[in-house]
């Protein structure tokens, strides 16, 4: 699907719409009046002027959202292509856009509505006609262009289309990616109107999207850029999987530095199962608004603004300034009490008495209420989850935390649907499951690009959990794109999860039937888990290892030697001596084994060894050290069947169970 006007392909945005004005309306019979005015630029051509009255730079590693008003269709068919085929790369350096046609990242954009937004954007003069639409930057014409021109731009917004990809530049391909600064996480779509104004006066959304067809006179039907209906746009709802026809046209870009560095594993909520109650450990990090604008730039009622200017009326305070962010919350700046609010939580990065921290939670907790009663979801969030526990003096209230949550969701932000699902998954704070909601929510989180959703979906899918149906198919899908993208935890669990392992992994192999080449993909993906050299993901080598000496092959041994002597003890040294007792993946050495085993520090395995020293069973007998040995295990860890050795009973397996005469050979150990 896709959500770019494109003449090309008779969507949204026509080769006629994107001059509203030509020469033929010189020919028109115009008064004598228009006659002897001034000539006033059009908006196209005040967009495409050189506007570098000052030099327009970027913050390091700049997050930034710009308008995109200015797109020439052609330019719209490109940027289309990109996000329809992939994750699009751009190089941005706050004077332009360009897109890196020969950059590649695979992963795909999603659409979700948001409620409606309608909103006119008043650009008051050539820096920030440059700062706020920076495409138009890379065109300049000559001939005389007014140098005064400001430019009122009337939107309506109704959704956007999200990548939740993780993007970071050793994964990216192609000849251009050395070029890349940012990628588009998100566009959002709606319909827009352009023309010139005056500085200073700021016209009504109503006016700007007619006056290119009211009858007033032609020095007032001065658009570039009409696109869309918005009257269309009032049939679009929150939770549309596709935006109206007439109303889907790109306004603004969402552009996210590209990382140097690989995707970190992080636990999604799906990782904790069914124990807990839904609820995460307090965390006093929140991310706050960070200011989108070049350098020398603030955020003022919805623009890129000087800071000369900016300084003059409300504006979006940086989020570590606490004074300005106190001044321009006190003046109405809703983002501003945001950011105040996560100071406050924070307890302004001071240590505070417990007192002084229930009394800086109180604060923040209204001040996220205020921006999120002004519209700034992220703060519904923030209160939300917050609600969902006690948090200052305020008692859990569940019924607040969900109403904020599910204005947020509704709002667009993604944090809220995924907190909001998890609340219906599992049942916190005592609200009734309820899975086919939770489901619905959490998928909305993943269209509006929570990476985290998408991932917590895979694993529900692929185990059924809180009643899900079972879909290892979409599942497959959802964590074989991250997994692509560099994710190196996401290639662990599906590789585990399409070989039957994700549950037990020392349980034998049962690749998903449902799944074509589950077995070869599962082993190739832990393998390449294991080759990555990421500590956390270690385990994939100690599970490639044993199922591969299940298998007689000689690299299972050599993987589990390699990590038993890198981690000293665990599991690959339970597996390796296992594999040595046994004779897979090379030849029998019970006394190998025995010692290995040993190392392990399992007590099932040590218990099993201690056996076979007291028995000499393939070992020299060494009845002082096997009584030495569970000696430990009976102080040390409580293990049962070592105590009752000790006492001269006879020996049993873990639990009692008794165990079979010369089972410390025959390499089954219940522990890991």
């Amino acid at each position: 699907m896709s959500f770019f006007a494109s003449p090309r392909r008779g969507r949204l945005f026509t080769a006629g719409a994107v001059s509203l004005l030509g020469p033929a309306l010189a020919a028109c019979g115009s008064s004598a009046g228009e006659a002897v005015r001034p000539t006033t630029p059009s908006a196209v051509t005040a967009m495409q002027a050189d506007t570098a009255d000052a030099a327009v730079t970027c913050r390091p590693r700049s997050y930034a959202e710009p308008l995109v008003v200015d797109l020439s269709a052609t330019t719209r068919v490109d940027f289309e292509a990109a996000m329809d085929g992939g994750v699009a790369l751009v190089n941005y350096d706050c004077k332009a856009v360009r897109l890196l046609k020969d950059c590649r990242l695979a992963g795909d954009y999603r659409f979700a509505g948001v409620s409606r937004k309608e909103e006119v954007i008043h650009l008051d003069n050539h820096d920030e006609i440059q700062a706020n639409l920076p495409v138009s930057a890379q065109v300049k014409v000559g001939g005389g262009v007014e140098r005064a021109a400001a430019l009122d731009i009337a939107y309506v917004l109704v959704g956007k289309r999200t990548t939740p990809a993780l993007v970071s530049r050793g994964v990216l391909e192609g000849s251009q990616c050395e070029e890349a600064t940012h990628y588009i996480r998100s566009a959002t779509v709606g319909a827009f109107a352009v023309q010139t104004s005056t500085r200073g006066r700021v016209a009504a959304a109503a006016e700007v999207f007619g006056a290119s067809t009211s009858g007033e006179s032609r020095s007032a039907r001065q658009n570039a850029r009409k696109d869309g209906n918005p009257q269309a746009c009032e049939q679009s709802r929150p939770g549309s999987d596709a935006p109206p026809a007439e109303c889907r046209s790109a306004i603004r870009f969402e552009l996210v530095p590209v990382s140097d560095k690989a995707p970190v594993a992080r636990a999604g909520k799906g990782d904790r199962g069914d124990k807990g109650d839904g609820k995460e450990p307090a965390s006093k990090e929140v991310a706050s608004i960070e200011n989108p604008c070049p350098e020398g730039f603030k955020l003022v009622a919805g623009k890129c603004a000087r800071a000369a200017d900016a300084a003059r009326t409300a504006h979006l305070c940086a989020p570590q300034d606490l004074e300005d962010c106190e001044a321009q919350c006190s003046v109405g700046h809703a983002g501003s009490c945001f950011n105040l609010a996560n100071l406050a939580y924070r307890d302004y990065g001071k240590r505070v008495s417990d007192a002084e921290t229930v009394r800086n939670e109180d604060r923040a907790l209204a001040l996220w209420k205020q921006a999120c009663d002004a519209d700034v979801f992220a703060a519904c969030t923030q209160y939300g989850d917050n609600r969902s526990s006690k948090t200052g003096s305020q008692p859990r209230d569940m019924v607040a935390s969900q109403q904020a949550l599910a204005r947020a969701c509704s709002g667009g932000d993604a944090a809220g649907c995924y907190s909001l699902a998890d609340q219906k998954l599992a049942g916190s704070g005592g609200t009734p499951k309820d899975p086919t909601a939770g489901m619905d929510l959490l998928g909305r989180a993943c269209k509006l690009g929570e990476t985290w959703a998408c991932r917590d979906m895979g694993e529900y899918l692929f185990a059924g959990r809180y009643g899900i149906a079972r879909n290892a198919s979409r599942a497959d899908a959802l964590l074989t794109q991250f997994c692509t993208q560099g994710d190196i935890a996401s290639c662990h669990d599906l590789g585990q999860h399409l070989l039957g392992l994700y549950e037990d992994d020392d349980r034998p192999e049962a690749p998903l039937a449902e799944i074509p080449n589950a077995r070869s993909r599962g082993r190739a993906l832990l393998d390449r888990t294991c080759r990555s050299g990421e500590k956390k993901t270690a385990r994939a080598c100690v599970v490639l290892g044993r199922i591969l000496v299940e298998d007689n092959d000689p690299k299972g041994r050599a993987l589990l030697s390699e990590r038993c002597s890198a981690d000293g003890k665990g599991d690959a040294c339970l597996f390796l001596g296992r594999a040595m007792v046994g004779g897979k993946g090379g030849p029998v050495d019970r006394a190998a084994g025995v010692e290995t085993l040993l190392k392990s520090a399992d007590d099932d395995a040590m218990f099993t060894a201690a056996q076979a020293l007291d028995r000499g069973d393939g070992v020299t007998k060494n009845p002082a050290r096997a009584r030495e040995i569970l000696g430990k295990l009976c102080a040390q860890e409580e293990h049962k069947p070592s105590c009752e050795a000790l006492k001269g009973g006879a020996p049993s397996g873990k639990g009692g169970t008794p165990a079979s005469k010369g089972s410390a050979l025959r390499g089954t150990t219940a522990g890991k």
